[in-house]
C-alpha cells in the first residue's frame, strides 16, 4: 500500500510513528504501508511523479491511499483540475499495473479536509465541491473508495475542531491522525477486499509460490 500526496500524510511518518500506525500483524494491514506524501504538493506534482512514487517494479502495490487538493485550492487552482489530475493519476498507476502483471490496484481518496486556513479564506464551497467530484468518480468507478473527513475535523455544529490543527490552521497535531486513521482505515479495507477478492491476505500470499501448499 502506498499512500501518497502533499504534506499532511508527508508530516504522518514525522510526527508520528507511521509504520507503528499502519502496518501491524495479521489481517489487511499485513500488507506493508509505505508514506511516499511530499511537502508543498499539488495533484500536478503527484501525477508527474506517479511513476516513482507507484513504483510496480520496487513493490507489489495493492492500493493507493490519495490526500492531495488541498494546496490547489490555495492557490486558486479549480476543483475541476484537482478532480482530472487524481482521475489521470489513478489511470497511470492502474494502466502500468494491468500492463505490468494484469494486477488490479485499488485507490482511496480521502477528502480534502475544510481546515482553519480554508474557511478563514472563504474556500470551503471548492473543498466541498471538489470533495464532491472525487466522491461522485469513486462511487462509479470499481476498486474506488472516498473518505469523508467532515465528520472527523468538525464539530456537530459545523464549526471546525481547532484543536486538530497547528497554529497555521492547516496542519494536523499528532494526536489528530488517531481519527485521521479511524475515518480512512475501514474505506482502505474494503477497497483491499474487492482488490484481493477475499476478506484477509492468507500467510501464504507473502510466500513465493514454490513455497505456497498445492491445495
Amino acid at each position: 500500500m502506498v499512500f501518497t500526496g502533499s504534506s499532511i500524510f508527508r508530516e504522518w511518518r514525522e510526527r508520528r510513528d507511521f509504520d507503528a500506525d499502519w502496518n501491524r500483524d495479521g489481517g489487511l494491514s499485513a500488507l506493508k504501508a509505505v508514506n511516499r506524501g511530499f511537502g508543498g504538493s499539488m495533484t500536478v506534482d503527484v501525477l508527474r511523479h506517479a511513476a516513482s512514487v507507484v513504483n510496480h517494479e520496487a513493490r507489489d502495490v495493492k492500493a493507493v491511499v490519495y490526500y492531495a487538493g488541498s494546496n490547489d485550492l490555495s492557490v486558486g487552482v479549480s476543483p475541476k483540475t484537482c478532480a482530472e489530475n487524481f482521475v489521470a493519476f489513478v489511470e497511470n498507476c492502474r494502466a502500468r499495473a494491468a500492463k505490468k502483471d494484469g494486477s488490479k490496484v485499488g485507490v482511496v481518496y480521502v477528502g480534502v479536509i475544510d481546515s482553519p486556513q480554508k474557511r478563514a479564506f472563504g474556500l470551503s464551497p471548492a473543498v466541498r465541491e471538489t470533495n464532491a467530484l472525487c466522491r461522485k468518480w469513486c462511487e462509479e468507478t470499481p476498486d474506488s473508495a472516498f473518505v469523508d473527513v467532515e465528520a472527523t475535523f468538525s464539530n456537530p455544529d459545523g464549526s471546525v475542531r481547532e484543536e486538530m490543527f497547528r497554529e497555521d490552521g492547516t496542519h494536523l497535531v499528532a494526536e489528530a491522525y488517531v481519527a485521521f486513521k479511524a475515518a480512512i482505515e475501514p474505506k482502505l479495507d474494503e477497497v483491499l477486499k474487492g482488490v484481493l477478492g477475499k476478506s484477509a491476505p492468507d500467510d501464504e500470499d507473502f510466500l513465493p509460490p514454490s513455497m505456497r501448499s498445492m491445495a
